[in-house]
């Protein structure tokens, strides 16, 4: 699908702008998936997106289309085939003879190339209302003298007209997703300027599902045991293969290079703001790719043993003398670390509390070039966590 001068004029010789078109289609599919606020649209993000990006796909409303802009206004739109479905379904319903009778998808009997887990990865939908004000801020902070300062950042936490609660309540689950500290009541403190990371979540309209991406991010007292355990120094290389929004390298020390693989969209685009970060399975990178690394600070997914996988993968990109923390699940025993160690190793374990009913251990892994020590946090089961929406 193309829509002709959809975006704004460069050069102001053109005074329309089709912008409100492509806004249509997202409120129609919006309303579709049931989605909150869905009537009311902001279209600024995206206008901005499209516009600072030209020629680059651009994924929106959680995949549901892809936009491409152009530098003479036209914006090319690839529709996903979930949603090309509903809206054949919704058009045959009101002209039964203007396409074809719905037929569901062939599928193939081929077995997979990738054997390794592949359990679908499901996105959490945002409301509208909080994606508009996201974009608001986003907008009214574009030139804000403010970004050029040193961290902190104070954020305070918008009046919302519409859907006061749950707008409420998602923003302040956004802003502790991206490490913000709540320091007086809706009053909020960044490691970073986040404006540029409101706009992606804005686009986006996800955030990633807590159960199928295991997302669970590492904060507080455990957060900290492991970075002082992980003790990257300057000049240092870290490598940290589900990086989410960064909540595990809080306090990093400065000078510190950070390599980060995450595979939800939104997620990257947001750690790509403040490290490398490539969007991509942890389990299908390699040493080519990512190169060898001092340390290695990681807190993978645990459902279906998967940390077990990741655990053995990440061996392999520490350095001689390097050093691996891992947060693991309260599942998992001495036995079971050593038997995924490839290279001879001495384990340590370091008692930790997280409370009184929750207990932790670290455990140690160090590289060095004769024995390889292993640093890793034991965790409650991801069950436990609170959940962050």
């Amino acid at each position: 699908m193309v829509i002709t001068n959809c975006l704004p004029c460069r050069d102001y010789k053109r005074g329309y702008d089709n912008m409100d078109y492509l806004s249509d289609l997202r409120k129609i599919i919006g309303l579709m998936q049931g989605r909150p606020g869905a009537e009311i649209v902001n279209k600024w993000a995206l206008e901005q997106s499209l516009s600072s990006n030209v020629g680059e796909w651009i994924s929106v409303d959680g995949g549901a289309l892809t936009c491409k802009g152009f530098l003479n206004g036209n914006v090319h739109i690839q529709v996903s085939e979930t949603v090309c479905d509903d809206l054949n379904t919704v058009l045959a319903y009101r002209m039964p003879g203007l396409i074809p009778q719905f037929k569901e998808r062939g599928k193939t009997n081929k077995a997979p190339r990738n054997t390794q887990y592949t359990g679908d990865l499901i996105d959490y939908r945002i409301a509208f209302p909080t994606c508009t004000e996201l974009a608001e801020m986003a907008r009214n902070n574009q030139h804000s003298a403010k970004q050029y300062g040193a961290a902190p950042f104070t954020i305070v936490m918008p009046r919302p007209y519409q859907y006061t609660d749950l707008v409420k309540k998602e923003l302040d689950s956004i802003f502790r997703i991206l490490g913000a500290v709540e320091v007086k009541p809706e009053v909020y403190e960044f490691e970073f300027w986040p404006m540029d990371a409101f706009k992606a979540i804005a686009i986006s309209g996800t955030l990633p599902d807590q159960k199928t991406h295991q997302f669970y991010p590492t904060t507080g007292d455990l957060q900290k045991a492991a970075m002082d355990e992980c003790d990257p120094r300057e000049g240092d290389t870290l490598l940290e293969p589900s990086i989410g929004f960064g909540a595990l390298l809080r306090n990093l020390p400065e000078g510190v290079k950070v390599i980060g693989v995450e595979a939800n969209n939104v997620a990257a685009m947001c750690s790509r703001l403040r490290w490398d970060t490539h969007q991509q399975d942890f389990l299908s990178t390699t040493v080519t790719q990512l190169g060898l690394f001092e340390r290695v600070l990681m807190n993978p997914p645990y459902s279906d043993n998967r940390w077990k996988l990741h655990l053995q993968h990440a061996q392999q990109f520490v350095k001689s003398e390097g050093r691996i923390v891992v947060i693991l699940p309260g599942s998992a025993t001495d036995e079971s670390i050593q038997a995924l160690i490839d290279r001879e190793c001495d384990v340590h374990q370091v008692s930790w509390r997280r409370d009184l009913t929750l207990y932790s251990d670290i455990i140690v892994m160090l590289y060095s070039a004769l024995a390889m020590e292993i640093k890793a946090t034991i965790n409650q089961e991801a069950g436990d966590y609170p959940k962050p929406l």
